[in-house]
């Protein structure tokens, strides 16, 4: 069993709340689809019809490498996110998916975060 002493260590997150826009690949410049080089020539990043890629901070990041937050505690601030991304021991970004439509999300919201 794991223990999350995040009551003693603050969970300190800096965000605008500005929902950003959803890319799909043929958005991406030639440049930023090099950086994906797991998606192959022959897969078809927009075939499931959602977009899957933002721009945040002069880097764009494939949404779908993000991890769920539902495996924290309940009570764990990161809870009011919906995923996750490492960039070091202790910090990241988080996303959290803006949808008012009940549609799929086409916006998000990003912040990084440090523990």
């Amino acid at each position: 069993m794991s223990e999350y002493i995040y009551n003693a260590d603050p969970f300190t997150v800096w965000t605008n709340n500005v929902p950003r826009a959803l890319l799909d690949w043929h958005e991406l410049t030639d440049r930023e689809r090099a950086e994906f080089d797991y998606i192959e020539d022959s897969d078809d990043p927009d075939a499931d019809g959602i977009a899957r890629f933002i721009r945040y901070k002069g880097v764009v990041y494939d949404i779908y490498e993000f991890l769920t937050t539902e495996s924290f505690p309940k009570d764990h601030p990161i809870r009011q996110w919906d995923g996750y991304q490492s960039d070091s021991y202790c910090s990241g970004i988080v996303v959290r998916f803006v949808n008012d439509s009940g549609k799929p999300a086409d916006h998000v919201v990003m912040a990084t975060f440090c523990i």
